[in-house]
């Protein structure tokens, strides 16, 4: 009995739980978004995009934009996760539906201003990475430049 609760004890490793993160597969149809993505490493994260979104490497599929959406496209890209830009416009039906369906996480993040932004960034470093990075870190990085008066 011993040798047998020995053997297992060794045949024993400590199991590190997998992070949420690791596995993620984004769809972003925001060029706001995937810049903010970009901006934190996660570039490789990201499996589909909108036909507007330059700072990510061109060979990521385009899934088209908020209002005209691929669906079987988005689909077999296979996200776990699909980041929207919030607008005043209704938001799509659709997708809510498959991401309710639980094909996905879905979040609306809105871009109208500075603390918009700011949350963004936060937000998606969050979910996102192991080592968030907070925004205001970021920011105090930046050099600021000479002021000057016009008269």
């Amino acid at each position: 009995m011993f040798v047998l609760l020995l053997c297992l004890c060794a045949s024993c490793t400590e199991h590190q739980p997998e992070t949420q993160f690791e596995n993620d597969r984004i769809v972003s149809m925001s060029p706001g978004i995937t810049q903010t993505l970009v901006d934190l490493g996660l570039e490789e994260m990201i499996v589909g995009r909108s036909p507007f979104c330059n700072g990510v490497d061109q060979s990521v599929p385009v899934i088209g934009d908020y209002h005209d959406v691929d669906f079987e496209r988005l689909l077999s890209l296979k996200p776990t996760v699909v980041l929207v830009q919030a607008t005043q416009a209704p938001k799509n039906t659709h997708l809510k539906e498959l991401a309710d369906s639980g094909l996905f996480r879905l979040h609306y993040w809105p871009l109208d201003s500075i603390d918009d932004i700011t949350q963004v960034y936060n937000k998606a470093s969050d979910i996102f990475s192991d080592s968030p990075k907070k925004f205001e870190m970021s920011v105090s990085e930046v050099p600021l430049a000479e002021r000057v008066l016009i008269v």
